[in-house]
C-alpha cells in the first residue's frame, strides 16, 4: 500500500510539475521554473519509492500514462486546449496499454 501510495503521491507531482511548466510560460518564468524543478524532482523521489516494490516497467507506465491523462483533461480545462478526436483516442490507447500491463503484473514467474 505504501509504495501505491509514493506511486500515486509521485503522478500528482509530476502532473503539478508539468501544470506549472505551461504557467511559466504564460505567466511568470522563474516562479513557474523553479515550482516545476521542486515538483519533478519530488515526483521522481516519490517514484524511486514505488519501484521498491513495484515493477520499474509497470510503475514507470502508471506514472506517465495516467500523468498524460491528468494533464489532457486539467489542460482542457485550465488553457482551453482542445481535446480532438484524435487526443482522445491516443489516450485511449494509452489506457488500455495501462489495464493490460497491470492485468498482467505479477506473471513473470509464469
Amino acid at each position: 500500500m505504501y509504495h501505491s501510495m509514493m506511486l500515486f503521491f509521485a503522478i500528482i507531482a509530476e502532473v503539478a510539475g508539468t501544470i506549472s511548466m505551461r504557467f511559466s510560460a504564460e505567466n511568470n518564468p522563474v516562479t513557474g521554473t523553479v515550482a516545476m524543478i521542486i515538483l519533478i524532482g519530488i515526483s521522481y523521489f516519490l517514484l524511486s519509492k514505488a519501484i521498491q516494490k513495484i515493477p520499474l516497467g509497470v510503475a514507470y507506465a502508471i506514472w506517465e500514462g495516467v500523468g498524460i491523462l491528468l494533464i489532457t483533461i486539467i489542460s482542457n480545462y485550465l488553457f482551453d486546449e482542445m481535446i480532438t478526436p484524435a487526443k482522445i483516442f491516443g489516450v485511449g490507447l494509452i489506457v488500455a496499454g495501462l489495464i493490460f500491463i497491470n492485468t498482467d503484473e505479477g506473471h513473470d514467474d509464469e
